[in-house]
């Protein structure tokens, strides 16, 4: 019920928000992921923010997401991601590459290795990416991202702004 939950809270947050915010300064798109260390598969939802059009800083933008991951057994695990990246300028306009690192908030709940309850723990995120043009309102974009703490792991991510 949780995963569905989660599920359905991603999605909101990805279409709804569109609609509620009419900036051109924000992009918002859903992604699935890939991690290492039993995260398996999730979900998410991002927000893009030129920041530019916030704070004057050219080629910097704002990564914000939410993902939900599907690990196995009694476990449940979520995590936000507050990110700074450097847009590259290329000679293709139909690719962007960028780069870029900042937070993770990652929490379990569940019994995992025989514990129960559930704990949170901040990493450093060092992340990087490539964004395609691909259609007018439709940005598709790949993403590797390591997460640095104990228990360090990487996350492989797809998605599409809209």
């Amino acid at each position: 019920m949780r995963r569905w939950l989660a599920g359905a809270v991603v999605l909101a947050m990805a279409i709804g928000a569109r609609s509620a915010v009419a900036q051109r300064a924000a992009r918002f798109g859903a992604n699935l992921d890939f991690g290492s260390n039993s995260l398996d598969f999730g979900i998410g939802g991002r927000v893009n923010f030129d920041m530019n059009e916030i704070a004057k800083w050219k080629n910097i933008e704002g990564i914000a997401s939410f993902d939900y991951f599907f690990p196995s057994g009694n476990v449940n695990y979520w995590e936000l991601n507050a990110n700074a990246a450097y847009r590259f300028s290329t000679s293709n306009g139909s690719v962007t590459p960028y780069a870029g690192a900042g937070l993770n908030l990652g929490h379990y709940s569940g019994s995992y290795s025989g514990t129960g309850g559930g704990s949170s723990r901040i990493g450093l995120n060092l992340l990087g990416g490539v964004q395609f043009k691909a259609a007018k309102r439709l940005t598709p974009f790949v993403e590797g991202r390591l997460v640095l703490r104990s228990g360090s792991y990487f996350v492989l991510s797809g998605g599409v702004y809209f």
